[in-house]
């Protein structure tokens, strides 16, 4: 009787394909998630979430009996660093995870803002390019921030990743959520960060993937958190704003795969 094997990879490494093998599918495969961004300059400055890895599903890929499959994990997006040198600190965005000739893409880097008094746009997803960013800067000390896009569907088994959240600006101001797992309503992006009091705005969340939840965005006068270990391609959360101190984004997480075959 044929039975169904599966082999998970969270780090890059090697599939021995078994013997008797021509084909396995590729169950799941996902980028890594983007870092969130962080600011410096000013209490009521905050900034975004990062975006989530794009998702493939369900892909059939020949292979040698006997031989060997490359995998590669993308990393997840280190957390951007505001300081007097970097007032305003990009997140980084999220590696590609590659198997053999598919390629599930990582989230861009957020759009951190440069200009004092208006919230950061969060990055998008993995496949995404936006043409409207989750934060529209109107005028210095007024920013309208959104919540992240949810990741669309580019193919039969391909979904961009979401977009995190905006960061708010001004005082007492909530940053947005990232967006939904890409392609599914499942999971809610991660949560937004609240102010920390007077004149002190909350961060924008990372976006989530059907792995789980992204980053919580950081509240006003503190980090931005690190994307939960329990979730595999999600965003990390923007910083909260606070004057001339350094803050740091919370970095995304790395991608994930699923190889599965029948022996």
């Amino acid at each position: 009787m044929a039975t169904s094997q599966t082999q998970v990879f969270t780090s890059s490494g090697t599939f021995n394909v078994p013997i008797g093998v021509s084909m396995v599918r590729i169950a799941q495969m996902i980028g890594g998630g983007a870092g969130g961004t962080a600011s410096f300059y000013n209490e009521a400055v905050s900034q975004s979430g990062g975006g989530a890895g794009e998702l493939a599903q369900n892909i059939m890929l020949h292979v040698t009996s006997g031989g060997t499959l490359a995998i590669t994990i993308g990393a997840g997006g280190i957390g951007g660093i505001g300081s007097g040198a970097t007032p305003f600190g990009a997140g980084g965005a999220g590696g590609n995870t590659v198997v053999g000739p598919f390629v599930a893409l990582g989230a861009r880097a957020p759009q951190q803002t440069q200009e004092i008094g208006s919230g950061g746009g969060g990055g998008d997803g993995g496949g995404q390019v936006s043409n409207n960013p989750s934060f529209l800067y109107i005028q210095q000390g007024n920013s309208q921030p959104r919540n992240g896009f949810l990741g669309i569907r580019k193919a039969p088994t391909y979904f961009s990743g979401s977009e995190g959240g905006g960061g708010n600006s001004g005082s007492t101001k909530t940053g947005k959520s990232g967006g939904p797992s890409g392609g599914h309503l499942a999971i809610a992006g991660g949560i937004a960060g609240n102010d920390g009091g007077s004149n002190e705005a909350g961060g924008g969340s990372g976006a989530s993937t059907i792995f789980g939840a992204g980053a919580a965005g950081g509240i006003g006068c503190h980090n931005g958190n690190n994307a939960p270990i329990t979730s595999t391609g999600v965003g990390g959360g923007g910083s909260g704003g606070q004057w001339f101190t350094t803050h740091l984004g919370g970095a995304g997480s790395g991608g994930y795969v699923v190889i599965s075959w029948v022996i």
